[in-house]
């Protein structure tokens, strides 16, 4: 979905009404509105990221489920080899697309860079104590 498209912009608007709905309906249930607008957003992501191709979109939510059960896990074992094999998980896809020469017939999904390399930052992150990990799977 190019940006300047007209699925983009009335995208972009159904998101924005959604979320000004939510949170001024909910003004006085702060947590309620906050979860809301929070799953709203994700939702959105992912359906923006599927307009590119929706089955390359079990990548994407391959490195969120991976990285956010590497949260989990930190919080009970934080040795280096669970970080490790978690990493090594993580990066998994970009090695997979990158360096076999099937999957570059099948193209890069987009942004898988971007999104891996966000997912082992967060993860070297809680690993080094230098950010708590997420307790909730939306936010």
């Amino acid at each position: 979905m190019l940006l300047y498209s007209r699925i983009y912009i009335a995208f972009f608007a159904c998101v924005c009404i959604a979320f000004y709905a939510i949170n001024s309906c909910l003004k006085n249930n702060i947590k309620l509105r906050l979860l809301l607008s929070q799953l709203l957003i994700l939702l959105a992501s992912l359906a923006f990221y599927a307009f590119g191709g929706i089955g390359l979109l079990k990548w994407l939510v391959y490195i969120i489920g991976i990285t956010y059960a590497y949260g989990i896990v930190a919080t009970k074992n934080s040795s280096k080899y669970v970080y490790v094999f978690f990493v090594i998980l993580q990066l998994f896809p970009l090695i997979l697309f990158k360096y076999n020469s099937y999957a570059g017939y099948i193209g890069i999904p987009l942004g898988l860079s971007f999104y891996t390399l966000q997912a082992v930052t967060y993860a070297t992150a809680v690993y080094k104590g230098k950010i708590e990990n997420e307790k909730s799977p939306v936010v």
